[in-house]
């Protein structure tokens, strides 16, 4: 954010977000997919991807690699596999100069998001991604 608080702000200049909806992204594309998509959307003008980080839905469908995003339906158990595959997007995006707003909770995930392990989930997305800088 500017320091007026009035705009956002990318390497100390005005940034205008042009958002493109991706929800399903990480989940129902191949890398190969991804890179095209990108690259179109970059042609196009975009400077933003909205993002559901496990799709949408209830969080348990796989990726088209069949990794789902956690082990055994369990956020506080994140499935290593499926977010290497979201790291690998998520660096096309940057390579693409592109950034990320990823959505973490899609209110479908209620049943398998709870008090008892959101905390825990979001900490552990927050440090993986901490240093992500095309990452909102």
């Amino acid at each position: 954010m500017s320091s007026n608080g009035r705009y956002f702000v990318k390497d100390g200049k005005p940034f205008f977000w042009l958002g493109d909806t991706q929800w399903e992204l990480f989940r129902l594309f191949s890398l190969d997919d991804v890179k095209v998509v990108l690259e179109n959307r970059k042609d196009k003008g975009f400077s933003v991807i909205q993002i559901m980080l496990t799709g949408v839905g209830d969080g348990t469908k796989p990726n088209l690699a069949g990794q789902t995003p956690w082990e055994e339906n369990d956020p506080a158990v994140p499935h290593e596999p499926y977010f290497k595959n979201v790291d690998a997007m998520i660096r096309m995006g940057g390579e693409n100069g592109l950034i990320f707003a990823i959505g973490v909770f899609h209110q479908l995930q209620t049943c398998y998001i709870t008090f008892a392990n959101a905390r825990k989930y979001a900490r552990w997305i927050a440090n993986r991604y901490l240093d992500e800088p095309n990452i909102i």
